[in-house]
């Protein structure tokens, strides 16, 4: 169902990240300062009329760059309203950690796709901050990503020339299955010849001492 969202509206605007983010409104030009959240599940909370979240998107990018998010009831039409039709793109700190951790060629890509400078800052800089912490494996094929994406957005370059290749974790289940299909397939023909091998120096050395009996036999006589 359809919600109506009017200037009087109010939303519950949160922050999900693990640092502060502070904005500034026209009833409030002091501003307003989100608190970390507590956990991935519970985030802070302040209720904003949408003309106040509005004029804040009217002058910065934090709405469009995932550092605030929306009540989910209303965030669809909150975003279309503020004429943020990508919004489902948007990454939100749990999945930069699990792209940098957990890297996929879907998930590289979705962030080299990226094109503001600012929000690859953002990027960027969480993945130095866990660099820094001594706690993560990080594997160096992320790492230059990054930076690189980085170096092209800080030349201007909004079209990267990054290319992205499957890594081996990336294999499909049909492809496993194959494979293993195929090594299966190989063990048993080899299995197979050694077994006529036996088989025929077995066949051999039998007739070779049949001969042998025959011919004491010939000579006896």
């Amino acid at each position: 169902m359809s919600i109506t969202i009017t200037d009087s509206s109010v939303i519950n605007v949160l922050n999900y990240s693990d640092s502060i983010v502070s904005i500034a409104t026209n009833i409030r030009p002091e501003g307003y300062l989100f608190e970390p959240a507590m956990n991935e599940q519970q985030s802070f909370a302040i209720p904003l009329s949408f003309a106040e979240i509005r004029i804040v998107n009217s002058q910065s990018a934090i709405f469009r760059e995932g550092k605030l998010y929306f009540d989910k009831e209303y965030e669809e039409e909150v975003y279309k309203k503020l004429g943020i039709y990508d919004w489902e793109n948007i990454l939100s700190d749990t999945q930069i950690r699990d792209t940098i951790l957990k890297p996929t060629k879907d998930k590289l890509e979705k962030i080299i796709k990226i094109n503001s400078l600012s929000m690859f800052d953002r990027i960027r800089g969480m993945l130095i901050l866990m660099r820094n912490t001594g706690m993560y494996d990080i594997s160096m094929r992320v790492i230059d990503v990054i930076n690189y994406r980085y170096q092209e957005l800080y030349k201007g370059k909004k079209q990267t020339e990054i290319i992205i290749n499957e890594t081996n974790q990336e294999v499909s289940k049909e492809e496993i299955i194959s494979k293993e299909l195929e090594k299966m397939k190989l063990e048993f023909e080899l299995q197979k010849q050694e077994m006529i091998k036996q088989i025929r120096e077995e066949l051999e050395q039998e007739y070779k001492k049949d001969k042998k009996i025959k011919d004491d036999k010939k000579e006896t006589k």
